[in-house]
């Protein structure tokens, strides 16, 4: 009676400890897992900067709009707050001008349905009729909404003008 009762508790410990391996197996698949919508999430948020920053020197209202959503509030580097339709009407009427615009350094982490991106941006342009060339660092934040990422929230600052 021993003997099988010995024979039973191995035979249940057996069963535990491949129970165990099989969770951490499904443990390391599913970090795996996990990692790989990140990056497809960076990837995704580093093309909507780019083609952000093309639709502006384009003058593409249509893809300004569809990347940034209704809600969106701005702060510009001299402190300014703006709505996605004043910046939608100043690349309209030309209040804004950029003529180009080199997106780089973007770094993206993702946070479920929330990502934040930090890049910077060279650009040459005009704002208000005056030389607003420079290089940025911004901060966007973007959402997922409906299948699709959209910037909600931006703010910029221009590192040569603090260092004056």
């Amino acid at each position: 009676m021993k003997r099988i009762l010995g024979i039973m508790t191995l035979a249940v410990a057996a069963i535990s400890f491949s129970s165990c391996a099989t969770t951490d197996q499904k443990s390391a698949s599913t970090a795996a897992a996990a990692a790989s919508p990140t990056e497809n999430v960076a990837q995704a948020i580093t093309k909507l900067e780019r083609d952000w920053a093309d639709a502006s020197v384009k003058g593409d209202l249509v893809a300004s709009d569809r990347i940034v959503a209704d809600d969106w509030i701005g702060t510009s580097w001299n402190g300014e707050t703006q709505t996605k339709a004043q910046i939608i009407e100043e690349l309209k009427t030309g209040v804004y001008k950029p003529s180009s615009m080199n997106v780089d350094n973007i770094k993206v982490r993702a946070f479920g349905d929330v990502a934040v991106a930090t890049l910077s941006q060279t650009e040459k342009s005009q704002y208000k009729g005056k030389d607003s060339s420079g290089r940025y660092l911004y901060t966007d934040v973007w959402v997922k909404r409906n299948g699709k990422w959209q910037v909600v929230s931006s703010h910029g600052s221009k590192p040569e003008q603090s260092k004056a």
